[in-house]
Order: C-alpha cells, then sequence, then structure tokens
C-alpha cells in the first residue's frame, strides 16, 4: 500500500501531468479519506487565494473608479465575480488607455499649431522688420529733401534780400 503525505502548497502548484490524477475507483477507502482530506485543504487554499483576489481586485477597481470616473459615473458598483470585477477593470484600464491617447493627440495638435504660430510670428517679425526698414529709409529721404528745401529756401530768402536791397538802392 502506498502511504499518501499532504503535499505542500508549492507542490500543488506544481501538480498538472495527468499522471497524478488517480480515478476514484482505484482508490482503497483510506486513500479515498486522505484524498478527500488533500482536496478539503486545497479547497481552503483556492478559497484563501480567491479571497484575496478578490479584495486585490476589488480594492484596484474602486481605487480606478475614484480616480478616474466618479465625476462622469457617480454611481458603480463592484460585479459579483472575481471574473466580473477584472473584467471592470479591464474596461476601465481601455477606458483610460483611450483617454490618454486622445489627450496625447491633442497635445500633438496643440504643439503643431503652436510650432504654426511660432513660424508665422517669425515671418511676420521679419515682414515688420523690412517694413521698419523701408519707412527708416523712406524717413530718411523726407529728413534730406526737408534739408534740401531748408537750404533752397535760405537761398531764395536770401535771393530775396538781394533783390529788396537792389530795389531799395542798396547794392
Amino acid at each position: 500500500m502506498t502511504k499518501l503525505t499532504q503535499p505542500t502548497t508549492a507542490e500543488m502548484r506544481e501538480r498538472h501531468d495527468a499522471d497524478d490524477i488517480k480515478i476514484i475507483g482505484e482508490l482503497s477507502p483510506l486513500e479515498m479519506r486522505m484524498s478527500l482530506k488533500q482536496a478539503h485543504k486545497h479547497r481552503g487554499i483556492l478559497l484563501d487565494r480567491l479571497e484575496a483576489a478578490d479584495n486585490e481586485a476589488s480594492t484596484l477597481a474602486l481605487s480606478l473608479w475614484r480616480r478616474h470616473y466618479k465625476k462622469d459615473s457617480p454611481v458603480f458598483e463592484l460585479c459579483d465575480s472575481v471574473a466580473g470585477i477584472i473584467s471592470q477593470i479591464d474596461n476601465m484600464s481601455a477606458g483610460i488607455s483611450n483617454s490618454l491617447e486622445a489627450a496625447e493627440s491633442k497635445v500633438n495638435h496643440l504643439r503643431k499649431v503652436r510650432a504654426m504660430h511660432f513660424g508665422l510670428k517669425l515671418k511676420a517679425e521679419a515682414k515688420l522688420e523690412a517694413a521698419n526698414a523701408e519707412i527708416r529709409e523712406f524717413q530718411e529721404a523726407l529728413d534730406e529733401q526737408a534739408k534740401e528745401l531748408e537750404m533752397a529756401n535760405r537761398v531764395v530768402a536770401e535771393a530775396g534780400r538781394k533783390e529788396y536791397k537792389y530795389q531799395a538802392g542798396n547794392p
């Protein structure tokens, strides 16, 4: 008769081969009782793991909801099963991912608009500088003409004084 020992949790995780499974009809009454005890212990371990998974998944789902969805969806209830909660987490994660992609798209668009604006600003500044240069040149030409006109007025005034003196008999 084979002596059965209770496997550790690590050993239970490693058992995946079909050779480890015996058909119930092949077990002796003692082996059957031992198998039932092992199954009961294994069931307890699995229930503990399920409870831990449920707690972790619930905490994560509620955290995601509070941080990203509470404002837009104030009413939220967790699903009854761990699989349902994981599905909720998956859906919220997908929504967050879509929101991030949309935000990245907006940021990229704004960067392009900013670059275009900067380029247009540089062009406008260059045109403004060119216009200011033309205005300075025009002002310099006007100043030069004003000097010439002032000189011409002096010449005319001087000529007028000389003619007045001539007419008055003073050469």
